[in-house]
C-alpha cells in the first residue's frame, strides 16, 4: 500500500512535461531573436547543470566510508560553513565543465575521480 502511494506521488513529476509547453508559449509570445534565445537557454542549462554537479560533488564524501576526501583538504583551509562548501563545489564543477581545471581542488577517492 505504501509503495502504491509512493508511485502515485511520482505522477506529480509528470508536471515537468508541461514545462516544455510553457516554454514554447513564451517563445511564441515574445518576439526574441532565435540566436539570443538559444544563447539564453545554453546559459540557463549550463548554470543548472553546474549547480547539480556541485551538489553531487558535495554529496559524494557523505556516501563513502573513506578516511579522507576533498572535504578534508577544504576544511583545513576554510572551515565548515555550508555556503563555503557549496561555493567550492560550484567552483570545482564550473572549472570541470569548462575544462580549465587548475588543480587546486582535486578528487581524492575513487568515487570522486
Amino acid at each position: 500500500v505504501v509503495r502504491i502511494a509512493r508511485l502515485l506521488r511520482l505522477t506529480k513529476l509528470l508536471r515537468i512535461l508541461r514545462a516544455g509547453v510553457i516554454v514554447q508559449r513564451l517563445e511564441d509570445s515574445f518576439p526574441i531573436d532565435y540566436g539570443i534565445m538559444l544563447l539564453f537557454k545554453f546559459f540557463l542549462f549550463s548554470v543548472l547543470y553546474a549547480h547539480w554537479m556541485a551538489c553531487v560533488w558535495r554529496l559524494i564524501p557523505s556516501f563513502e566510508n573513506e578516511d579522507r576526501s576533498w572535504l578534508d583538504d577544504f576544511y583545513d583551509k576554510e572551515g565548515d560553513e555550508a555556503i563555503n562548501v557549496y561555493v567550492v563545489s560550484l567552483y570545482f564543477s564550473v572549472l570541470t565543465l569548462t575544462a580549465t581545471g587548475y588543480g587546486d581542488l582535486t578528487p581524492v577517492t575513487n568515487a570522486e575521480r
